[in-house]
């Protein structure tokens, strides 16, 4: 299984929730849509010479993440998908609001404020689940997961 883009039958829900959601302008949305891309992960450390968002990618998909996005760039645990290469579509909606995350406000700034969030909540002592899902980029892509439509 090869990285991909989203498939038809999934940019269109995921379109309409990103919009129904407000998160982004239409444009936006649009293009996070247009570039995003899948990449199955395998959980083996990869080389180096694959550059350090993979590496990030392996540690953050060993513990307990089922996708992490870094910038357009969605890894996801290979197995998530099914046989036909399909993807839960609350998951792929959770992603693809990350990569508007990123175009919307940098990769610095979204970068520093996600683990800035993570961070102050540990030091507040804040369990691990609770601190990520307190992260406000997190409860932002749960409401446009929420906004899936039937």
């Amino acid at each position: 299984m090869r990285a991909r883009g989203l498939r038809p039958d999934e940019k269109d829900p995921v379109l309409r929730a990103l919009l129904d959601s407000g998160i982004a302008a239409p444009a936006l949305c649009h293009t996070a849509v247009d570039v995003c891309q899948i990449i199955p992960f395998q959980h083996s450390l990869p080389p180096l010479v694959d550059g350090v968002r993979p590496l990030i990618a392996y540690f953050a998909l060993r513990r307990r993440a089922s996708g992490i996005t870094l910038g357009q760039r969605v890894y996801v645990r290979r197995n998530l998908f099914d046989r036909r290469g399909k993807l839960p579509l609350f998951l792929v909606t959770h992603e693809v609001a990350h990569v508007v995350q990123f175009l919307r406000d940098g990769t610095l700034p979204f970068l520093s404020r996600y683990l800035g969030e993570y961070f102050l909540s540990r030091l507040q002592g804040i369990d691990d689940r609770r601190a990520y899902l307190s992260i406000s980029y997190e409860r932002e892509a749960r409401r446009v997961e929420s906004c899936l439509r039937d």
